[in-house]
């Protein structure tokens, strides 16, 4: 289990370290120089002004991470199979599972469409935290 946590950390640094770099350059210049001026140290001007200037990224970071993460199948797959014992079983590699291994379709098929509406929910905050902030 631990060994496909940190194969799926490594796969998901990338996206968000270049996520987190893109809203740090997005933050104003001219608000650290003032926090700088009137006296704030480094850790103040971080958790007053980074952290704040990151709170989108954080939020839809998350979000997405958490929409690819549940409909992972490759990196579960290739290292564990769902095992030892399906303690790395994900509904991608159960319904795979089922569908080719037992050679039940349908309930393969019902597996897979129950991940809909849970991926779904997750599309609809994204969408709704986007659109509220361009208003």
């Amino acid at each position: 289990m631990a060994a496909v946590i940190v194969a799926n950390w490594w796969r998901g640094f990338l996206f968000f370290g270049v996520s987190f770099l893109a809203g740090m350059q997005s933050i104003p210049r001219e608000l650290y120089e003032a926090a700088a001026v009137d006296g704030a140290g480094s850790g103040r001007r971080f958790w007053h002004i980074t952290l704040p200037g990151l709170k989108h990224v954080v939020i839809v970071t998350t979000l997405l991470s958490f929409i690819l993460t549940i409909n992972d199948f490759n990196i579960i797959y290739v290292m564990t199979r769902g095992g030892p014992g399906a303690a790395t079983q994900v509904f991608a590699t159960y319904s795979y599972q089922v569908a080719f291994g037992q050679l039940r379709w349908g309930r393969g098929v019902t597996i897979s469409i129950f991940l809909v509406p849970l991926l779904e929910v997750g599309i609809v905050l994204i969408s709704r935290y986007l659109l509220r902030e361009k208003r």
